[in-house]
């Protein structure tokens, strides 16, 4: 990739975060984001069985957590621009196999390819955010990895209508496009005007003095406990179905989403800050304690739809732990060179978590009527996080007293 060099860093900055911003969207916001939608114009124009489209679900989760750790490992040892590159054309090419896909093999080949989604959209911008905004790189990642949700919220309805007006295999290749022209702006933005500001070189030379002095299995433990709570994310999926089991219409589902999806972009914002004010430790514990009470509200609370509101965006924290907070708590655990071992591990054992409580939200459903059960595992793991940050929280500052 040619490089233009631009001497104001102030603007070379700015115009990384927006770079950002366009990859991020394109990974997640475009057509990722917008599957649901696709699922249901296949569903209904080619008759494919609910089970049909569950496996493409649950296949993707599954293989999210099975590539994390290796897809993870490939994005530190190798050009991050071309693992970059590769995981949106591979991201598209799973939408494109649609297209002939939908009555062979192909359906679940199409699925598997939705893996990068679990890894190098975790990684890849707070990776570079930390290069191009060593001092600010949480709030920079916040607002980056918020254009994950803004774009669902603006290319979701650009879809739905596409299907309508041109049928669903001409709106996946219209949006294939777009992702490909997004990711190629976002990029050159990003590695095609100049340098960062911190080298691979300085990354790792300041990565010695990185990391809090504790044996690593405990680190492991205390940070895999941290971010169990992510998984409450898999339920934005049921939580109209939820609504509408409490008795409420399906335009009141359709909001609470909406609300824990504002939760998604404002955790992103406003823990992406506090990150950077509070540390790591601090701010996954009110991201945890935010979505506790969500979850506990939207759980035993069902006779006032005001309630769900506030509730779902709080639940919508949670987003926070799945994207920056993963690897912004490794980076501060372990160090730098640790981080790049580990936190493929953490994001595996958090996706793994959550396609288990995916797969088991159904049959928990169909026996007890409800996804209360859900809602409170989701508690628990909250409390269990809070736990686990100030436990972190404690350990960092005893090791910074004995070095001091």
């Amino acid at each position: 990739m040619k490089t233009i060099s631009i001497s104001n860093m102030k603007t070379r900055r700015t115009l990384a975060l927006i770079g950002a911003c366009l990859f991020q969207c394109a990974m997640i916001g475009i057509l990722t984001n917008s599957n649901g939608v696709f699922m249901a114009a296949i569903r209904a124009a080619e008759g494919i069985s609910m089970t049909r489209v569950s496996a493409n679900s649950s296949i993707r989760s599954v293989a999210g957590a099975v590539m994390a750790a290796s897809l993870t490992a490939l994005f530190y040892k190798a050009d991050k621009r071309k693992v970059m590159a590769g995981a949106i054309a591979v991201v598209v090419l799973g939408f494109l196999l649609l297209l002939i896909g939908t009555d062979n093999f192909l359906w679940y080949v199409a699925a598997f390819c939705g893996c990068p989604i679990n890894s190098i959209a975790v990684l890849a911008i707070p990776h570079a955010m930390q290069k191009w905004f060593p001092d600010r790189s949480g709030t920079a990642s916040g607002i980056a990895m918020a254009f994950s949700g803004i774009g669902g919220a603006i290319f979701n309805p650009v879809a739905a209508r596409l299907c309508d007006v041109v049928g669903w295999r001409w709106a996946i290749i219209i949006l294939s496009v777009i992702t490909v022209v997004f990711a190629a702006v976002g990029m050159f933005l990003l590695f095609g005007l100049g340098e960062p500001p911190v080298s691979e070189k300085k990354e790792a030379a300041r990565a010695e003095t990185e990391g809090v002095n504790a044996s690593v299995a405990l680190r492991f433990v205390l940070i895999t406990l941290m971010i169990l709570f992510s998984s409450a994310t898999i339920m934005a999926g049921y939580m109209s179905i939820h609504i509408e089991q409490l008795g409420y219409s399906l335009a009141t589902g359709a909001l609470v989403t909406s609300c824990l999806m504002c939760g998604n972009v404002g955790g992103k914002l406003l823990c992406g800050w506090l990150s950077d004010f509070l540390g790591a430790w601090k701010t996954i514990a009110v991201a945890a304690i935010a979505t506790g009470i969500g979850s506990t509200l939207l759980g035993l609370v069902t006779g006032s739809a005001f309630v769900m509101y506030p509730a779902a965006f709080l639940y919508g924290m949670a987003y926070y732990a799945i994207t920056i907070a993963i690897p912004k708590c490794c980076g501060a655990a372990y160090g730098t060179q640790l981080a790049k071992k580990y936190t493929g591990m953490h994001v595996a054992i958090s996706t793994g978590v959550g396609a288990v409580l995916a797969f088991a939200a159904g049959p928990i459903f169909d026996a007890v009527g409800s996804f209360t059960p859900i809602f409170l595992m989701i508690t628990v793991l909250c409390v269990i996080a809070v736990i686990s940050a100030l436990t972190m929280e404690a350990v960092s500052k005893r090791a910074a007293v004995s070095h001091g």
